[in-house]
């Protein structure tokens, strides 16, 4: 990791960079193809870490490599055979064709992920690889994001709004007390700073409009 507000992972042609801003994460990915670049608002990330090992199958390896080192022994046997040129060509094709076959199979084999995820609604799934540059690291920068999502929230959301009803705002409370940006005793804190009576671990409040 090189530093706590930037990420970097690297697999074979794909980069990723995750950055930590002001208002979310900002990844981009970049390919030889294409380079694409999205943010991830802190209000729509989860709290939930998946870890998706996959162990794709390298079957088609068992074909590959023998028909590879064959092409190798055509090419040898050919430079001692009557059907020398022929040979030679058949087996350089072999080699080539299975060597390169063998190598897309190991590139392209399903990456080990992690995903960032949650069940409340309108949250967006962040998906990371599993074990670039060590799992290690990349729970640590999951730490990081979650500890800037907890920050943020708490220093945009967590206070008073004369302009909402009470019941919204202890809703609102809620959402940064499961969120674990705040804690229960600050919630119940400032529902008591918003009450005007009444025990302030009820829904409602009391008084004129609701206070």
């Amino acid at each position: 990791m090189e530093s706590n507000q930037r990420f970097v992972q690297k697999r074979a042609f794909e980069t990723r960079v995750y950055t930590l801003g002001e208002e979310g994460v900002t990844v981009e990915r970049r390919s030889p193809l294409e380079t694409n670049e999205f943010m991830v608002r802190y209000e729509r990330i989860g709290y939930d870490v998946v870890w998706k090992y996959v162990r794709l199958s390298q079957l088609p390896q068992l074909l590959y490599v023998p028909l590879f080192i064959l092409g190798a022994i055509a090419l040898v046997v050919s430079q001692s055979s009557d059907a020398g040129w022929s040979l030679a060509v058949v087996g350089a094709f072999v080699m080539v064709a299975f060597g390169l076959a063998s190598i897309g199979n190991w590139l392209n084999r399903t990456p080990n992920k992690v995903f960032i995820t949650g069940n409340a609604e309108g949250l967006q799934e962040l998906e990371m690889f599993a074990d670039k540059p060590t799992r290690e690291e990349v729970e640590t920068f999951i730490a990081e994001i979650h500890k800037a999502a907890r920050q943020y929230l708490r220093e945009r959301y967590f206070k008073p709004d004369p302009y909402l009803h009470p019941e919204m705002q202890r809703n609102k409370f809620e959402w940064l007390l499961s969120a674990k940006a705040i804690t229960e005793e600050e919630m119940f804190d400032m529902l008591k700073k918003l009450r005007t009576g009444g025990d302030d671990r009820n829904i409602g409040f009391t008084g004129k409009a609701g206070f």
